[in-house]
């Protein structure tokens, strides 16, 4: 059994330790100094970040990196460098390796943990370090969510068709909400928008086009009043939202806040903002909570996502899409600008189905009841990823 190695002098990432510890249940190790290794023992080291792991191990890097790579080059030390929120990018692994390389660690010793579910697909058979994924984002969500209030069934209280809740800004979340105000389906939408939207005017790179252009290929021209209309009124909370706080004076949202009032039981379908949509699309499989919230609090779900994103739901957690009711062929769609023109006819053609959503929501309580019930049983997830570590310190 392999050791945890610990470098008290490095406060952050001490704090870190203890905290992968106490979430992956890491009480059959003894925490060893790194001063006061032995050669007949084996040992692991963490790295423990909460954004991506490239750009965040040369942004925090320092002598006690260096002083770990030296120690490595003389015991027996499996690191692992883990960021169990974010996914990565398709060549942060590349990337990953040849900065190790650089500095002269033995790639062999590395395992790189993230939340692509897919990272397995990314294409390269240059890989040399291991490479695997958790689900600490989706077990740990359910467990927020089955620690509040546990909602019902509830057709009575239904104001709006749909609902569209951003949180943290990016550039296809705020396409989204422009293009709902600019095709008039903004009335029937439940949405919040709590930070300054987007800067869809912008041009990225060398291709000469704006964000909005990039992701709708419709010209920024066509939306730039509603666009200017949209910073004026920002922040907006959801109109079901709106009389009470659930952010501190720093931003941060105290999720447990809303999950208790529930502001979702207002709208039948949930339009989910995931967190990946307009890049990443062929090789990564990002889940968060948001996937998991229309399930929960008995909604229909829309989403815009990576490619193959409801599949994926379906096939690996058993949830009913609905798709006797909606249309999710824009799952199949590898190509995101095509993707949401298919997402945005959808969203057309259910708007004008108000009293056939109610009906089919109310003959289908059953389905919605088993969707929620499967949720609460994803906080069992956290065994799997427990049983993956439990594995790394076993080699």
């Amino acid at each position: 059994m392999r050791k945890l190695i610990y470098i008290r002098k490095d406060e952050y990432f001490f704090d870190r330790l203890l905290d992968f510890k106490f979430t992956y249940d890491v009480d059959y190790t003894t925490l060893v100094s790194i001063n006061k290794l032995n050669k007949k023992d084996k040992y692991v080291y963490i790295k423990y970040f909460r954004g991506h792991p490239f750009l965040e191990a040369k942004r925090f890097k320092s002598e006690h990196d260096l002083l770990l790579w030296e120690k490595m080059k003389e015991f027996d030390i499996k690191l692992i460098y883990i960021s169990d929120n974010e996914s990565g990018s398709t060549d942060s692994i590349t990337w990953f390796e040849s900065w190790l390389t650089d500095k002269g660690v033995d790639l062999s010793k590395v395992i790189l943990i993230n939340n692509n579910r897919w990272i397995d697909k990314i294409p390269s058979n240059e890989n040399k370090i291991e490479i695997t994924s958790f689900e600490r984002i989706v077990w740990e969500g359910v467990k927020c969510l089955v620690n509040n209030n546990d909602p019902n069934f509830d057709n009575d209280s239904k104001k709006k068709i749909f609902q569209c809740y951003n949180r943290a800004v990016n550039s296809y979340r705020t396409c989204v909400i422009c293009d709902l105000i600019k095709n008039d389906l903004i009335d029937e939408v439940d949405w919040s928008h709590l930070r300054r939207p987007d800067w869809l005017d912008a041009v990225p790179g060398d291709v000469g086009l704006t964000k909005y252009q990039i992701i709708t290929g419709n010209t920024f021209k066509s939306i730039e009043d509603t666009y200017n209309n949209l910073v004026d009124i920002c922040p907006k909370k959801s109109e079901f939202e709106s009389h009470y706080e659930f952010e501190d004076e720093n931003g941060a949202i105290d999720y447990n806040i809303y999950y208790n009032e529930n502001p979702y039981k207002f709208s039948y379908i949930n339009i989910v903002n995931e967190s990946k949509f307009d890049v990443f699309d062929n090789y990564h499989m990002h889940i968060t909570e948001k996937t998991l919230l229309p399930f929960y609090y008995f909604q229909l779900p829309l989403f815009f996502a990576n490619w193959n994103h409801v599949k994926f739901v379906e096939d690996n957690y058993g949830l009913d899409m609905f798709r006797d009711f909606i249309n999710h062929d824009y799952d199949s769609e590898k190509d995101f600008q095509k993707r949401y023109k298919m997402l945005f006819i959808e969203i057309n053609r259910l708007y004008k189905m108000k009293n056939e959503i109610s009906k089919f929501y109310v003959k289908n309580r059953e389905r919605f009841e088993n969707n929620h019930e499967k949720i609460r049983e994803l906080v069992k997830l956290k065994n799997n990823d427990v049983e993956k570590v439990r594995g790394i310190f076993e080699l």
